[in-house]
């Protein structure tokens, strides 16, 4: 069908109901009473060839009446009549039908794709209320959705809207302005749209407008692009929360002891790191930027020190005052707005122990420091002492607050001891007996060995000693001496293990520091050289920067060596409280290497995951340091490590009767005693990484790490403008500012399909068509009957 010509208004007219008229036209379902009816012809012809057809029919009947005999009245008459039949048979050839037009509009649909994944809680955007305030993307969302009602109304009318919502899952949403929370683990963004086209395929789409802070665990990719492109869908995007993610803190990790004594410098450490753009240098902190020890019980601050740099550890330091069981919390806090403040926080549990730490020392003559250190341990009531000066006669009453006639000599009178210290005593003062004890002492029961050096004996006598092994020299035969003035200095190292903390407690002492500028110069030191590699230097000389004060672990305990014996000095107008801060913090710290041993576990060796949190398929790298001098010497080629799910119940411990998750290998580095392997986590969880090589696995070596799925929402919150961007710009369709959201009516196409279903009925074939050609041959044969030319 192409031209449509109407039907003169007569039809409408003929018959009460126009069944005569339906009759006569032959038709069936159509009411030829209907204004709306138009003809229609099945082989439209143009004017100009029914012009032709008219010409030739003309031409040829009045040829043919031409040279008729008769009236020439009759045969003009009869040449019209046979003019009218050829016209009406040209006409039913072309097929006259009667069409009731009839379209059908099917509304395009509008698919809204809301984000309901937990990154919407968020909260990075600038309330315009309130500059200094932020509020989170799902405020800033139901605000769009509130503010709009008119246009989602106006949108409702012109097309078909589709309320989704998406995180892992595609979701109908119903009443978009009765949002529920989001808790959407993950955003799949691509599986998102192609399931809201995959429900409209076959149905006209004006566009797909998506809402959404731009996180999608998964690549759009192109299979994406092509399915828009083949359906013919633009994308408008209206991009939630901040385009520059605010600065986020957060504590990452903690490192502090199992297990303490009562009245012990508890030393913290606390690392923070920094993700987001912020302002300024990125391992600067904020000003304003603490971390503070806050014990869960009471509330209490116990300590608080200011962030300066990320890249830098804080030393939180607590004097706990009670025993038993410590429930304490580190907490980040700054005055700058941040992504999330739900890791600016991390509990610690330890055990406090209340019992006088038990030490024995043995001292070869009276020397001044032998004479101010015996008298300091012997007054503190937290200390329990046994003193030995072997340059006494045999009617020398040995001091301390239990008395020695002699050295141990069994196992058990040796167990006892959590601290013995060795004077400037000759090595053959000792049996082989009495050194194996001592060592055994150290290596397998945890306890602290302190050096002190002196001129004579120690440790020039020890070095082809069984005790050879405890000193954190490699050659200790004959030491050099440094020049005097002698200025001692404490290194990081000691700050990190809460030792060599010298305070004056003077009313207008500076709270930050921790070593007197105007202690008094040392007069006689020895140079330590070619220190082990397990060792590690606490104090120095400040001119010559030699070491003064080495540590060093040994098997479950520790060893440390003071390079002088002339600490006394530091009592010149000040009395004990210098020198008795110095050895009192170094006898804490050595006997809580006893109390860690107790435990069930040690610092002989450490074990390090480069992350605490990551993802299922990240690369971590996990690395053991043996910090014990023995445990070096086996020379271990391979560490092999079970990594095992940690049961909810109890964390930090292995669930009961779970298989290893995964097996690693830590094969050895350059540096003497690490170890190293890469880790591709498969599952995710709590897991814990055991040490399960035989030499380590008596150290309960453990690490855990929390490992989440890859597409984890709140592992990276931050919003990607730049994906709903290019989601935009490859569509063909643009984005949309929160405050443009407005215009959207104007933006949107109208794509509806129109289909049309009209009712079509032949005339050539009814009674009227034939009647009215019966009619004229009739009319013709009578006239020429009439005439005389039948």
């Amino acid at each position: 069908m192409t031209d449509w010509l109407n039907i003169p208004m007569m039809l409408s007219a003929a018959g009460d109901d126009g069944s005569a008229l339906r009759w006569l036209l032959g038709l069936r379902e159509i009411d030829p009473t209907d204004p709306t009816l138009v003809l229609s012809w099945r082989y439209a012809l143009p004017s100009w060839a029914w012009v032709a057809i008219i010409t030739v029919i003309c031409a040829i009947v009045g040829a043919s009446y031409r040279h008729m005999l008769g009236r020439r009245g009759g045969r003009m008459a009869l040449a019209a009549v046979r003019v009218m039949i050829l016209l009406l048979i040209a006409a039913l050839l072309a097929g006259p039908s009667l069409v009731l037009p009839n379209e059908e509009i099917e509304p395009d649909h509008v698919l809204m794709l809301v984000d309901r994944s937990a990154s919407v809680s968020v909260n990075d955007v600038i309330d315009p209320q309130d500059p200094g305030r932020r509020e989170s993307r799902q405020q800033q969302l139901g605000r769009i959705l509130d503010t709009h009602t008119p246009l989602w109304q106006r949108l409702a009318e012109q097309h078909r809207m589709d309320w989704l919502g998406f995180s892992d899952t595609l979701t109908d949403l119903g009443d978009p302005q009765q949002l529920d929370d989001p808790r959407g683990r993950a955003t799949a963004l691509r599986t998102a749209i192609h399931e809201a086209l995959r429900r409209t395929a076959g149905k006209p789409i004006s566009a797909m407008v998506v809402m959404s802070d731009g996180r999608s665990s998964e690549p759009l990719g192109p299979d994406t692009w092509r399915l828009l492109r083949q359906m013919g869908v633009t994308v408008y995007t209206v991009p939630l929360g901040s385009p520059r993610p605010p600065m986020d803190l957060a504590v990452q990790r903690i490192d502090a002891p199992d297990r303490a004594f009562v009245k012990d410098a508890v030393p913290i450490g606390v690392t923070v790191s920094r993700t987001g753009d912020g302002d300024g240098d990125s391992q600067t902190a904020p000003p304003g930027t603490v971390v503070r020890l806050v014990d869960t019980t009471t509330g209490d601050v116990l300590d608080e020190k200011p962030v300066e740099r990320f890249d830098q550890s804080v030393r939180l330091i607590t004097t706990p005052t009670a025993a038993g069981a410590a429930n304490w919390r580190v907490e980040l806090s700054t005055p700058e707005p941040e992504l999330i403040v739900e890791n600016n926080k991390q509990d610690l549990e330890l055990t406090l122990v209340d019992r006088p730490i038990r030490l024995l020392y043995v001292e070869g003559y009276p020397r001044w420091e032998y004479r101010y250190f015996k008298n300091m341990v012997v007054r503190e009531e937290s200390v329990t002492c046994s003193i030995m000066l072997i340059s006494a006669d045999r009617t020398f009453a040995q001091e301390g607050n239990v008395p020695l006639r002699r050295l141990p000599r069994t196992e058990e009178e040796m167990r006892p001891y959590d601290v013995i210290v060795l004077g400037d005593v000759p090595a053959d003062f000792f049996n082989a007996e009495q050194m194996q004890l001592i060592e055994q002492q150290v290596s397998v029961r945890g306890a602290g060995l302190m050096w002190i050096g002196g001129p004579h004996d120690t440790p020039a006598s020890y070095t082809s000693s069984p005790l050879a092994s405890l000193l954190p020299m490699g050659s200790a035969s004959s030491l050099a001496t440094l020049n005097p003035p002698i200025k001692m200095m404490p290194t990081p190292t000691a700050e990190s293990l809460g030792v060599l903390r010298l305070r004056s407690l003077k009313p207008d002492e500076d709270e930050d520091a921790t070593w007197p500028a105007d202690l008094p110069s040392l007069q006689w030191a020895q140079s330590i050289e070619s220190l082990k590699p397990a060792a590690e230097v606490l104090a120095v000389d400040e001119a010559s920067t030699q070491p003064l004060v080495v540590r060093m672990r040994f098997g479950a305990g520790q060893t440390l060596y003071v390079a002088t014996d002339e600490t006394w000095r530091w009592r010149y107008g000040r009395g004990e409280l210098y020198p008795e801060q110095f050895w009192m913090q170094i006898v804490r710290l050595l006997a809580r290497g006893r109390l860690q041993a107790g435990a069930g576990g040690d610092e002989r060796a450490s074990l390090m995951v480069s992350h605490r949190r990551a993802a299922v398929g990240d690369t971590l790298v996990v690395e053991l340091q043996i910090h014990d001098q023995a445990l070096m010497q086996q020379h271990p080629q391979r560490i092999d490590i079970e990594v095992t799910e940690v049961a909810d119940t109890a964390a930090g411990a292995p669930r009961p009767g779970g298989a290893a998750a995964q097996r690693l290998t830590l094969v050895s580095t350059e540096r003497e005693g690490r170890y190293r392997a890469l880790w591709h986590p498969a599952t995710a969880g709590r897991m814990a990484l055991h040490v399960v090589t035989p030499e380590l696995a008596d150290l309960n070596l453990q690490q855990t790490v929390t490992i989440e799925r890859a597409d984890a929402e709140m592992r990276f919150p931050a919003a990607d403008h730049g994906l709903l961007a290019e989601l935009a710009e490859r569509s063909g369709g643009a984005v949309v500012e929160p405050e443009q959201v407005g215009q959207l009516d104007h933006m949107l196409p109208n794509n509806a399909r129109r289909t049309v279903t009209d009712i079509s009925e032949p005339l050539w074939n009814s009674p009227l068509a034939f009647g009215l050609v019966l009619i004229l041959l009739a009319a013709e044969w009578i006239g020429r009957r009439l005439i005389g030319l039948a």
